[in-house]
């Protein structure tokens, strides 16, 4: 163990005279106490591992430490000279140290209370008293917990108030100013942390030597062995300036080997030993310590999602709770899934919907929905009036979109049409199912699934007229509908809607006979199956005979009758046009009998198509 006595010699007047902790003076047994404080060590307030050095964390707002050490050191300044027995100014100092420390954002402000139990010397009668109490302020530059940042950046500034009440080498005749630069870095479980500062005080005399201000430097690491229980080692290097450097007398050097353990959620209780490396004033030649803490557990949540840090597997990126993995305190992946109802033909079902048991509970959504959803298996199930309940398991995988489809199972029946014509001849055609399906009729019949419920079925077959009807299917059932067929009195060509009779009218009158009222209808029913015909105009001719003038009123009076009555059978006003031609286009300008009936005629001209090109 490296004494903590003064390795400096000086030649006098009396002779070879050294001091150990001390310096030379001419009358060895006249020595005083100076007045500075050889307490270099202080307990640090809020050190994570660490006995001395500081580190560079920082502790959530209002958060509080308060820790008391008990601190033994022994023979920190003696003096000896050649022939002389040595004498002990300072040869044991025993304290109670008392600090607490309040964060407040990046700030911590502490207070450090020393209590002196018993000072010893040779020509000191043993003495209790306090200390120096220093204030200081700790600033954290970079927070390297909350930042994720590599190394921790702090800095803190210390006023000690010339406060001991105790007249030995423990304590300063002035205040004190300290300035520290900190900086630590984790790697793994081991802490390390570096000090770097300067502490102006007033100048004392001890014999020649003028103690004054020095400038200091540690270096620490604490390793935690095991959770919340480790070892520690701290350096510490002092030097006083203006003294010579070759005595050893101003720069005293320690080391303190520690350990930390925490014994409830609220204390920690730590301890350590230390010797002087050097010869230097203030170096003991042993150094006690041992405190209890009062430091509760940070309750630190830098990212404000309400899972602490200490159980944060995201410290700095925020939860979103929505009852998915929320106690891990991780933003939890969220894909997109488009989740639709859909029949045995593919098609959106009308009126469908769908349950889907989610991580938040059941949600319910209509036939097509497109949902947020972690990544995890899940349950759908999908629900349709004339359709069985349909479940369906689906898995989300994490970074990838989905779809998709819940297959209805239809409830259905079986429909079968049998189509003649009006002699009895089995037809070959179409029925159109509700607007849109389409069955094949073969050899007279036709048969389909349908589903449960009442549907609209249309037959058509070459050369015969239409003919809708409603039907009503039972699941599980079959129905058998009988359709018998007119022949047509109306087609539809590429320019016209063809009629294969005539539109009789009342002599010199735009009354339409009775006998006309069919072959109206089937134009009418041709009109309202082919929406396609978005614009039809109606045309009326007249012979030859009588005025000119007065045909063409009398064909646009018949022509506007047609209209009328096309719009009395669920044919759109804004479909059809009416206009009177009169003699001015005759079939044939003969002036027969026959070519008199072949010119009075109404036709039926496709003016426009939907999709048609111009």
């Amino acid at each position: 163990m490296w004494s903590a006595r003064l390795a400096i010699w000086a030649t006098l007047g009396c002779g070879i005279c050294g001091f150990h902790g001390g310096v030379a003076y001419a009358q060895a047994t006249d020595l005083s106490q100076p007045q500075f404080d050889t307490r270099l060590y202080r307990l640090p307030i809020d050190s994570e591992a660490m006995l001395w050095t500081n580190d560079a964390g920082s502790a959530p707002t209002g958060h509080f430490i308060g820790k008391i050490g008990f601190h033994r050191m022994s023979d920190p300044l003696v003096f000896s000279a050649e022939g002389e027995p040595e004498l002990r100014l300072l040869s044991s100092v025993s304290e109670l140290q008392v600090v607490g420390g309040l964060a407040a954002g990046f700030m911590r402000f502490g207070i450090d209370i020393p209590v002196l139990l018993r000072v010893k010397g040779d020509q000191l009668e043993p003495a209790t008293g306090i200390g120096d109490i220093a204030l200081d302020v700790k600033a954290v530059a970079v927070d390297r917990e909350a930042t994720d940042a590599p190394v921790g950046v702090a800095g803190l500034v210390r006023l000690t108030v010339p406060s001991g009440t105790v007249d030995a080498a423990v304590s300063s005749r002035g205040l004190g100013v300290e300035v520290e630069g900190i900086v630590d870095r984790r790697f793994g479980p081991v802490l390390v942390a570096g000090n770097l500062g300067h502490r102006h005080v007033p100048t004392a005399s001890l014999g020649s030597l003028e103690w004054g201000s020095y400038g200091y430097g540690r270096l620490g690491a604490g390793w935690e062995i095991v959770e919340d229980a480790g070892v520690s080692v701290d350096l510490a290097g002092h030097l006083v300036y203006g003294i010579r450097r070759d005595s050893g007398v101003g720069s005293p050097a320690e080391g303190i080997l520690g350990g930390f353990g925490r014994i409830s959620e609220h204390l920690v209780l730590r301890g350590g030993v230390g010797t002087g490396l050097s010869g230097g004033v203030g170096a003991p030649d042993l150094r006690f310590i041992t405190s209890l803490g009062f430091e509760p557990r940070e309750v630190r949540d830098r990212d404000g999602d309400g899972v602490t840090d200490r159980v944060d597997a995201c410290p700095t990126r925020p939860e979103d709770p929505d009852g998915f993995a929320d106690e891990d305190g991780c933003p939890d992946p969220a894909q997109k899934v488009l989740l639709r109802v859909r029949n045995h033909f593919g098609e959106a079902v009308v009126g469908g919907m769908m349950v889907i048991q989610t991580e938040y509970g059941r949600k319910e959504a209509g036939a097509e929905v497109t949902l947020d959803m972690h990544p995890g298996t899940y349950q759908v199930t999908g629900f349709a009036e004339n359709y069985a309940d349909t479940a369906a398991q689906f898995i989300v995988v994490a970074g990838r979109n989905s779809m998709v489809d819940i297959d209805m199972e239809p409830m259905l029946g079986e429909v079968r049409a049998i189509v003649k014509s009006a002699e009895g001849d089995y037809l070959e055609g179409e029925i159109v199912v509700d607007g849109g399906r389409n069955l094949s009729i073969r050899n007279g019949i036709a048969r389909g699934d349908l589903m449960d419920g009442e549907h609209v079925l249309v037959v058509r077959a070459e050369g015969y007229q239409s003919v809708s009807r409603a039907v009503t299917i039972r699941a599980g059932q079959r129905s058998i509908v009988d359709f018998v067929l007119e022949p047509a009195k109306a087609r539809i060509t590429a320019e016209k809607i063809e009629i294969l009779e005539t539109v009789y009218f009342d002599v010199n009158r735009a009354t339409i006979k009775v006998e006309s009222h069919a072959l109206l209808k089937q134009v009418a029913g041709i009109l309202v199956e082919h929406p396609e015909i978005t614009l039809v105009r109606v045309e009326g001719h007249t012979d030859s005979r009588g005025r000119a003038s007065t045909n063409r009123r009398l064909s646009a009076l018949r022509a506007e009758s047609v209209r009328d009555y096309l719009v009395a059978n669920e044919v759109a006003t804004e479909r059809l046009e009416a206009v009177g031609y009169g003699p001015d286009q005759p079939l044939d300008s003969s002036s027969t009998a026959a070519a008199h009936e072949l010119n009075r005629r109404v036709e039926f001209v496709i003016v426009e198509r939907a999709g048609a090109s111009e």
